[in-house]
């Protein structure tokens, strides 16, 4: 494991859109266990997947890992960091054009929010990431309303 040379920043719920897609396979999810293994992801962030497939937190988990085993640069996952990591992903199954599935996202968000202690405060530190759909399979842009972040 390499260690952090550079000032980490600020913890945030951070929302991947088209979680369940080849992006976020190939790409995302190796980056940021790569990032968790070098110590450059705030111990206090979450990460949230949003997508159509029907995954529960731990099915989504599985998944991930799987993705990190087969793309990432550090091969097998380090189990002592997959743990560390696994237990700040979480997953929201949605529909993209349904405003009621953001409106859950939201209230998801603040429980994880308060789970973190970040007692609401932190609503402004959720940078979403979009790995999702193209359009026009999806428009995200009237769903994803910014009172919901």
């Amino acid at each position: 494991m390499l260690e952090a040379r550079h000032m980490t920043p600020a913890a945030c719920v951070m929302v991947i859109f088209g979680a369940s897609g080849d992006l976020t396979r190939r790409k995302i999810a190796p980056a940021l266990y790569n990032l968790h293994r070098e110590r450059l992801l705030p111990d206090g962030t979450v990460m949230v997947g949003f997508g159509r497939t029907d995954f529960t937190d731990d099915q989504f988990r599985g998944h991930l890992k799987g993705n990190i085993n087969e793309f990432s640069r550090e091969r097998p996952v380090q189990r002592d960091v997959w743990d560390t990591l696994a237990g700040r992903i979480f997953y929201h199954r949605g529909s993209y054009g349904e405003p009621r599935d953001f409106e859950a996202l939201r209230e998801k968000l603040e429980r994880l929010d308060e789970r973190s202690g970040g007692g609401g405060s932190s609503c402004t530190r959720r940078p979403p990431v979009k790995a999702s759909p193209p359009y026009p399979a999806w428009a995200p842009t009237p769903s994803i309303h910014p009172r919901w972040w």
